[in-house]
C-alpha cells in the first residue's frame, strides 16, 4: 500500500461525524442498444489505459 500525500492526510484528519469532508457521487448509465457482452469490460480497459501506460512508463 502506498502512502497518501500530506495534504490528503490533513483533509481526512479534519473530518468529523458532524462535519464530513469527503465527497461522493453516483452516476447511473444505460448500455447502448447494440452493446455486446464485453461492452463494459472494453469500456473499463479503454478508460484504464492512460493510467496503465503512465505507470508502465514511470517504472
Amino acid at each position: 500500500m502506498s502512502l497518501i500525500a500530506p495534504q490528503d492526510a490533513a483533509f481526512l484528519l479534519g473530518e468529523t461525524p458532524a462535519q464530513p469532508t469527503h465527497v461522493a457521487g453516483l452516476a447511473i448509465y444505460e448500455l447502448p442498444p447494440n452493446a455486446g457482452r464485453d461492452y463494459v469490460g472494453g469500456l473499463y480497459r479503454e478508460l484504464l489505459r492512460p493510467w496503465v501506460t503512465h505507470e508502465a512508463e514511470n517504472r
